[in-house]
């Protein structure tokens, strides 16, 4: 899906800016719902990041060698492109800790056990 819409937006008659504009703005919010509420490895997150990096690169026309801040704000410089590991690990965590907030008993006796702790993992 990621590729997809990565290749819908290179084939766009848009300048480069305005690629990198729509992928950190438009394209990546769309994968958050689906990765937050599904199944998201490490694994392919981590190839979704390099898939990013790769077209932001291409898009920019930057040599390989050049440093680009990704995950920086652009108010320190960067290209403000989140980071798909770090935001959706943090969502998932946050939607399954969020049950233990209120005063649930059951719901906190089942989060407790060993094998709600090691799904986690």
């Amino acid at each position: 899906m990621l590729e997809a819409m990565i290749a819908n937006i290179a084939k766009a008659p848009l300048k480069s800016q305005q690629r990198v504009n729509i992928l950190s703005q438009i394209a990546l919010p769309k994968l958050y719902h689906d990765l937050t509420i599904g199944v998201a490895y490490r694994k392919t997150l981590r190839r979704m990041d390099v898939l990013v990096r790769e077209r932001v690169h291409t898009c920019l026309h930057r040599p390989k060698d050049t440093f680009l801040a990704f995950y920086a704000k652009c108010i320190s410089g960067g290209l403000n492109i989140p980071s798909l590991i770090t935001s959706i690990l943090n969502a998932q965590r946050g939607s399954m800790e969020r049950p233990v907030r209120p005063s649930l008993g059951l719901v906190r006796l089942a989060i407790a056990d060993s094998s709600f702790a090691n799904a986690m993992r």
